[in-house]
């Protein structure tokens, strides 16, 4: 399972960092205790991403260093990417990390951080649980974990709609694009 992670305070969500990395800190133990490997994922280093998986895995103590990975999205796309969609299930706290986890057909449980990822999820009219952090200090692991069973989310009718977005601006950009040639044709004879 994958815990996408964010430093709080680099989102302007002052007096949140303690709490979150506790949070994240005892889902990551109970999935562990449930048999899954976790892997902490980082999108955006100079946000904090990475300190945040240190603080965590800090919290969690030695004991469980081996059941935990860690993936930069600044030094390995593809590698961040063939890991959530390999995953079992993702709780996460960057929007990409909910995006491509929609995407590859994933559970995901958000830990909405913006209004964009709560506009976002009611857009795609996602019905499933999530956490904001009004929220957070309520959270509990076997909720969260309960929730793998329920979370998928077919994003197919939101991308088929996103298509029919480009069809107008690629007739136009192809219309522009023959006039271009045609004045250039009408240039050069």
């Amino acid at each position: 399972m994958v815990i996408s992670v964010i430093k709080p305070s680099a989102k302007d969500l002052n007096g949140f960092d303690n709490l979150y990395y506790e949070k994240m800190k005892e889902l990551a133990i109970y999935f562990i205790e449930k048999g899954y490997a976790v892997h902490f994922m980082s999108f955006c280093e100079h946000e904090g991403d990475q300190l945040a998986i240190e603080e965590i895995q800090s919290l969690m103590g030695p004991s469980y260093e081996d059941a935990t990975q860690v993936h930069l999205y600044k030094t390995n796309i593809e590698e961040v990417l063939a890991v959530l969609a390999h995953s079992s299930f993702i709780v996460a706290s960057r929007f990409h990390a909910m995006i491509l986890g929609w995407v590859f057909g994933k559970p995901v449980f958000p830990v909405a951080y913006s209004k964009k990822m709560i506009n976002v999820m009611e857009d795609a009219q996602f019905k499933g649980l999530y956490t904001d952090f009004t929220t957070l200090e309520q959270l509990q692991p076997a909720q969260v974990f309960e929730s793998m069973t329920t979370h998928y989310m077919d994003v197919t009718p939101q991308a088929k709609h996103a298509e029919r977005h480009f069809e107008h601006l690629d007739t136009y950009l192809s219309l522009f694009e023959r006039r271009i040639r045609y004045e250039s044709q009408a240039e050069h004879s």
